[in-house]
């Protein structure tokens, strides 16, 4: 007896992939870069908290080395006002390094005692008035996802270059 062929029965060697392994294969890689955009937002995030934290370091160092020169009383330039902006502080010889110093995201926006987002370095006493003097300061910055020990949220650094949670 003879066996007919019939199209099922033919051998093919046609290869490649169908249409839904293709589209399992872009769905995965499409979630992968998802996940990998994410983390990068999140590491920026961080990388402008640690800024911050470094910053408001090297403000209190600047103003610690001044107070060592100058005396405790003596004002810090022109920064009179409470919470005012650090990087507009002039006069004596903070007016050049301290231009330098300016919050990544906001730098135009003055820190306060109620701020709730990112905002500009601010200096005033350590009692949040206005008048900082080398002997009496405070930094204030807002941290967006938390460093240094820290989290989220307002932190200062005050007289003696001693760092805190929150601002007066």
């Amino acid at each position: 007896m003879k066996m007919r062929k019939t199209k099922s029965m033919k051998k093919t060697n046609e290869s490649g992939f169908t249409l839904i392994e293709l589209l399992v294969v872009i769905s995965i890689i499409g979630l992968l870069s998802t996940m990998a955009v994410i983390s990068l937002n999140s590491a920026r995030s961080k990388a402008r908290d640690a800024k911050r934290v470094s910053d408001i370091k090297g403000l209190s160092t600047m103003l610690e080395m001044e107070r060592a020169n100058q005396g405790d009383t003596v004002g810090v330039g022109t920064c009179v006002l409470a919470d005012a902006l650090t990087y507009t502080c002039t006069g004596g010889e903070l007016t050049a390094q301290v231009a330098n110093f300016k919050d990544p995201v906001t730098p135009a926006t003055a820190c306060t005692n109620t701020t709730t987002t990112t905002c500009g370095y601010s200096i005033s006493t350590a009692a949040g008035a206005a008048a900082a003097a080398y002997g009496d300061y405070q930094i204030c910055a807002y941290l967006e996802n938390g460093s240094g020990g820290f989290g989220a949220g307002l932190i200062s650094v005050k007289t003696g270059g001693v760092m805190a949670a929150g601002c007066n």
